[in-house]
């Protein structure tokens, strides 16, 4: 298969994970992940997570999360923030004392800052090596 410089092929049935089947070999169009992503540098960065404190949603340890640098967030996005001058990535969300964020994995505690609560971005998506 040619090596593509730019962009991938997007093919037209679904990759089943179960018993073997016969693929369909009909492509439908060329796709870029930065299309998909909506990713427009110099606004959009890419961070390794560390941890497992996301693993409920499937941000596992050493994905690479893809950021879109912004201070504006709304109540159920993933976000980048800095809580006491320290980074995280949390569900930002919001109760009767203010605002807080939420980890995904129930062994975590909720965080809320001491003194302060910056957006950093907010998650556009992740990608993990597998191999």
């Amino acid at each position: 298969m040619k090596k593509l410089n730019k962009g991938a092929f997007l093919i037209e049935s679904s990759l089943k994970c179960g018993f073997a089947s016969i693929m369909d070999d009909k492509i439908e169009k060329r796709i870029s992940l930065d299309e998909i992503l909506k990713i427009n540098s110099p606004s959009t960065f890419v961070f390794r997570a560390s941890g497992d404190s996301m693993a409920d949603i499937g941000i596992l340890d050493n994905d690479y999360v893809i950021i879109k640098k912004t201070p504006q967030a709304r109540i159920g996005d993933i976000v980048l923030a800095i809580v006491d001058n320290e980074f995280t990535l949390k569900v930002l969300k919001k109760d009767k004392k203010g605002f807080f964020l939420e980890p995904q994995n129930k062994n975590y505690p909720l965080i809320r800052p001491m003194v302060s609560l910056e957006i950093f971005g907010v998650a556009l998506g992740i990608a993990r090596k597998i191999i």
